[in-house]
């Protein structure tokens, strides 16, 4: 369906965040991550609407659309099906081309996603440095079916210092990870 980025924080940020700091949040109730927060731990949908279908986090770990490995397959597929030599080259001329544009269309999407990565790495700052906050939690997930009852197995915790932490570092982030900010 789509992904849906979460947030754990402590109880003070959250009532912090829903003031203003972020979109307004909304209850993540679901069991199976709730079990592995600590006591007084929110976990709350990031922005409110629920789903996040173009993120930036996490965008740049979706894979190469340009595969040579793929295109050599591509090829040898052409090739069983009875495609001479020019037709090939003719295929593999276009598919350059179009190559090419996604390239470009894919900077400027990079472009874009840093940019809107770096107000969220703004967005957890005010959290994190908010009085008696000192942490915040962001996870990515693709959800099929409702966050509230959605298995989701958080793989690992990774503590990122929130100085140190670039927009870019944000799109490589990978889902059903918990990453702590402090």
């Amino acid at each position: 369906m789509c992904h849906v980025i979460t947030l754990v924080l402590p109880s003070e940020a959250a009532q912090i965040m829903v003031a203003g700091t972020l979109a307004p949040l909304q209850d993540a109730p679901n069991p199976h991550v709730l079990s592995k927060l600590q006591t007084g731990e929110l976990y709350v949908a990031a922005t409110g609407k629920g789903w996040d279908c173009d993120t930036p986090i996490g965008s740049a770990s979706k894979g190469d659309p340009l595969d040579k490995d793929l295109t050599t397959t591509q090829t040898a597929k052409l090739r069983k099906k009875g495609w001479g030599p020019a037709k090939i080259k003719k295929w593999l001329e276009n598919k350059e081309r179009a190559d090419a544009k996604s390239v470009r269309v894919a900077e400027a999407n990079a472009q874009a996603d840093a940019l809107a990565a770096s107000e969220w790495i703004r967005r957890i700052g005010m959290a994190v440095n908010a009085d008696g906050t000192g942490y915040a939690g962001l996870c990515l997930h693709w959800y099929r079916g409702s966050i509230d009852d959605e298995p989701i197995k958080l793989e690992r915790w990774v503590h990122l210092d929130l100085a140190t932490v670039q927009p870019e570092d944000l799109t490589r982030f990978k889902e059903d990870v918990l990453y702590v900010f402090s």
